[in-house]
């Protein structure tokens, strides 16, 4: 039984297998925060994909942590911007302005780094108000801008981000529009 409950467990958690994510050129890995500390991990990339922490260009970067966890990150340009928040909320909730980098095969990129977004309301939005930013990335989560459902009505959110691509840099852009009601 012991035998098999390890196996399980061996199962459950890849064992041990490498773990696999995909970033976008022009943002940050994760080296560790003031709340958790230096995450000890090491970078190894060709030359011109990395500048410190900063990914410069596509590519395969491998990371190596003292855990003994390894992953393997692929670097490619992003593409297009994924907006993840509600379109609809009832007047007093919080909106929070998440969103998601994306490849050109519409893949999720991390991390999503949301302080680099530009998110505004449209001129005129009464029904939003108190745009501020959220969030730490000390605590885990990306951090992101947020507001208050403050009346019945609807009102165009955009993000902004500009990014490396191939040709030079490009501001990805996204819009919904979010209605409240009461």
């Amino acid at each position: 039984m012991l035998k098999h409950s390890v196996l399980l467990l061996v199962a459950a958690c890849g064992g041990g297998k490498a773990n696999t994510e995909r970033y976008a050129v022009g943002t940050y890995l994760f080296t560790g925060s003031v709340l958790t500390g230096s995450s000890d991990c090491k970078f190894d990339a060709p030359a011109g994909v990395l500048d410190g922490s900063k990914i410069l260009a596509p590519g395969v970067i491998k990371e190596s942590c003292p855990s003994g966890v390894t992953t393997t990150i692929t670097a490619e340009f992003a593409d297009h911007i994924a907006l993840t928040f509600p379109k609809t909320a009832k007047v007093g909730d919080r909106l929070y302005f998440a969103f998601e980098l994306r490849n050109a095969k519409d893949e999720r990129l991390t991390p999503t780094l949301s302080e680099m977004g530009d998110t505004k309301l449209a001129e005129g939005c009464t029904a939003i108000h108190d745009l501020d930013r959220g969030g730490a990335q000390d605590t885990g989560h990306d951090p992101f801008m947020s507001a208050n459902a403050a009346a019945a009505g609807t009102c165009k959110v955009s993000i902004d981000i500009e990014l490396p691509t191939a040709a030079g840099v490009k501001t990805l852009h996204a819009e919904q529009p979010v209605t409240i009601t009461n």
